[in-house]
């Protein structure tokens, strides 16, 4: 009889979510620190934890849509611009 080796979950320093990965952290985490200045959690609460488009929650958003609710700039100017802004009223 064989056993199958499974992936060893680790949870993400941060967030506290778990990941398969060799990081401390998972990727959603990684993304707020290099996306959005470290502030994709400050704007999730200020938000109430809901989609500003859909007003549903992240669970919710995930079971119905198959995605996390996202972080975005509102003027366009984030990652892949010279000039980013990630004040938080540029985030939603």
């Amino acid at each position: 009889m064989t056993t199958k080796r499974r992936k060893k979950h680790r949870k993400c320093k941060v967030c506290g979510m778990g990941f398969t990965k060799s990081k401390n952290q998972c990727s959603r985490c990684q993304n707020n620190r290099t996306n959005f200045g470290g502030k994709m959690f400050n704007v999730l609460e200020r938000d109430g934890y809901k989609c500003v488009k859909c007003g549903l929650t992240n669970r919710k958003h995930k079971l119905l849509r198959g995605v996390q609710i996202t972080i975005d700039h509102i003027d366009g100017n984030g990652f892949f611009t010279k000039k980013k802004n990630n004040t938080m009223s540029n985030l939603q």
